[in-house]
């Protein structure tokens, strides 16, 4: 219960999901028309094909109290029929789902073998909403997990995961642990796989909804399509799943986490030697005590690089650059502000990773206000979204410049005709260190 990420999992591991896939997918693809509820619900699944907005999640949270919860959970499968079933009889059921659930997982998911079948599922406008309800015997909470949007993730998680199965998404998010983030303002609760691969994030309700309302009106999975199959360049953190987790404790209280699972932009890389940067085009100062792996701002990076900016090779700066103009126009269009570009500055390799983070922020009336108020006293952190793309563009190419790099064969010539032979090397250092002894006896 206190790690999301288990939840989701176990949901997503289920044969009821897997079986309203399948169908959803069978569906889809076989010409019978638009998939409706009753074509693909079970005992204890609901599919919801939902309007383009996100008041849908506001009226569901309004409606959810005691009486409601543990009537709609008592009255589905196993929890309504074997409710006065002993502990042991129950978990004998658990563990016998379990079982064919790891022996049929990947035949009872549908094969999306090409990349039209792909992309047809990423950007349909029908929304694919999968309830799912459980109870945890043990102790005696009931669980509802709904993934939004489960055929369209599935379908990016099958395109950008390409060479890897669901099976192994869902491996990675069983096991994770809390994570502490520093440079952010936000209250979000953060976590861990294990394996370092994804990171699972509990928004606010208000920022799940705006998120819920670009899926749903098509702008990131039309965007996502662009970058997987498209060739678009682009630097986002891409979110792989939207969960809204609602846990009924034995005493009766009800508590809800709205989740948003992301990859993870330094899987598998050494963070010790990183500096870290949240980069959003205007100057500010970490005012706080730094520590190891804090993650500073956009003042202080110029005050590490005395004011000039980072060299990149020409490949890279016009890379990078060109996934930053239409992540910027993209989140322009999408009327999103108060995203950031976080770095990690290498000084060992001499390497420097980058991506966008934290784009789930609307331009809302709330943002207007906040703009207008910060904006007396000083110049305001969030502004229009067209002000806001132009000032992050600014900052990257006020941050960032091209360098001319040396060819290889050139450095080769260069070290062949200034290198001598390593015996040579050896006798010099030898006369040098005897020269240095000589003059200390001397003294």
């Amino acid at each position: 219960k206190d790690l999301p990420s288990t939840v989701v999992a176990y949901s997503l591991a289920s044969l009821r999901t897997h079986a309203a896939l399948d169908a959803y997918f069978n569906n889809a693809f076989s010409g019978a028309g638009n998939t409706s509820s009753e074509s693909i619900s079970s005992p204890d699944l609901t599919i919801v094909d939902s309007t383009n907005d996100g008041e849908k999640i506001e009226a569901e949270n309004n409606n959810m109290d005691d009486n409601n919860i543990s009537k709609t959970l008592d009255t589905n499968g196993v929890d309504g029929e074997n409710t006065n079933l002993n502990q042991t009889e129950v978990q004998k059921d658990s563990s016998v789902d379990t079982n064919t659930a790891s022996e049929n997982t990947h035949d009872a998911f549908y094969v999306l073998d090409t990349p039209r079948k792909k992309r047809m599922v990423l950007v349909s406008n029908e929304e694919c909403d999968i309830v799912d309800k459980f109870k945890d015997v043990e102790e005696g909470r009931y669980f509802e997990v709904v993934t939004y949007f489960a055929a369209q993730f599935y379908a990016l998680r099958r395109s950008y995961l390409d060479e890897e199965t669901e099976e192994d998404y869902i491996q990675s998010l069983v096991q994770s642990r809390p994570w502490r983030t520093s440079g952010g303002k936000s209250s979000a609760q953060f976590s861990k796989t294990l394996d370092g691969r994804f990171v699972i994030k509990c928004v606010s309700a208000e920022e799940f909804n705006m998120f819920h309302h670009q899926c749903a009106c098509g702008v990131y999975f039309v965007y996502m399509d662009k970058t997987i199959f498209q060739n678009c360049p682009s630097a986002l953190v891409k979110i792989m799943g939207m969960h809204r987790i609602k846990i009924k404790n034995p005493s009766g209280s009800i508590s809800i986490k709205y989740v948003v699972i992301m990859q993870n932009l330094f899987a598998g890389i050494d963070t010790t030697n990183m500096r870290l940067f949240d980069l959003k085009g205007k100057i500010r100062y970490y005012t706080k005590r730094v520590q190891k792996g804090t993650v500073l701002l956009d003042g202080d990076l110029l005050r590490m690089t005395n004011g000039l900016p980072l060299p990149l090779t020409k490949e890279s700066n016009e890379l990078v650059g060109d996934a930053i103009n239409n992540d910027s126009l993209f989140l322009k269009i999408a009327d999103i502000v108060d995203y950031s570009l976080i770095i990690g500055i290498d000084r060992r390799t001499k390497t420097v990773r980058m991506g966008v983070i934290d784009f789930m922020h609307s331009y809302d009336m709330k943002k207007r206000l906040e703009s207008n108020l910060k904006g007396i006293i000083s110049e305001a952190t969030i502004r229009p979204p067209t002000v806001y793309s132009d000032r992050f563009l600014n900052g990257f190419e006020t941050y960032f410049c091209a360098v001319p790099q040396k060819s290889l064969q050139m450095r080769t010539h260069h070290r062949r005709i200034s290198s001598r032979p390593k015996k040579k090397i050896d006798n010099a250092r030898n006369e040098d260190n005897n020269r240095e002894k000589n003059v200390d006896m001397n003294e």
